[in-house]
C-alpha cells in the first residue's frame, strides 16, 4: 500500500526529465498517473509503459498546456476516467529569453498559459471533489538568445 493509493495525479511535461521522475515516483506510491508531452510521442509512450509496468493505472496524452483546447481535453479525459483530480504537478513550462522591450504580446501569452490549466483544474476541485491540489512549477527553457 502506497502513500498515494487511488489518488489521481496529472504531471505536465511528464514524459522526460523531472516530470518523468515525479510521475514514476507517484506511480510507485499507488497514484493514477497522467502525463503529458507537447510532441514527443515516443518519450510519452515509453514513460506511460514504465508507469503501467510498475502496476499503476495511468495514461499519457499529447497536450500543450499553452492551448486552452488541449487543457480542456486533458481535464475532461481525466474526469471521464476517474471523476477527480487530486494532484497537479505543473512541470511543463516555457521560457523564451529576450529583452523586455522586445517581448511580443504573443510571446508573453505563450509563457503564462499554464495558469489556465491550473484554473481549469481548480474549478474541478471545487465542484466535484474535496481533495487537495498541490502545485509545483518547473519549466523547460528554450534559450533562443536575445533578439
Amino acid at each position: 500500500m502506497g502513500k498515494l493509493d487511488g489518488q489521481v495525479a496529472i504531471v505536465t511535461g511528464g514524459s522526460r526529465g523531472i516530470g518523468r521522475a515525479v510521475a514514476l515516483a507517484f506511480a510507485r506510491e499507488g497514484a493514477r498517473a497522467v502525463i503529458t508531452a507537447v510532441e514527443d510521442r515516443q518519450a510519452l509512450e515509453k514513460t506511460e509503459g514504465e508507469i503501467v509496468a510498475l502496476g499503476a493505472d495511468g495514461f499519457g496524452m499529447l497536450a500543450n498546456v499553452a492551448r486552452r483546447g488541449d487543457i480542456d481535453r486533458l481535464v475532461q479525459s481525466v474526469i471521464a476516467k476517474w471523476g477527480r483530480i487530486d494532484i497537479l504537478v505543473n512541470n511543463a513550462g516555457i521560457l523564451r529569453l529576450a529583452p523586455l522591450e522586445n517581448i511580443s504580446e504573443e510571446r508573453w501569452d505563450e509563457t503564462r498559459h499554464h495558469c489556465f490549466y491550473t484554473q481549469r483544474c481548480q474549478r474541478i476541485k471545487n465542484l466535484q471533489h474535496p481533495s487537495e491540489l498541490y502545485f509545483t512549477n518547473g519549466g523547460h527553457a528554450h534559450d533562443e538568445g536575445f533578439d
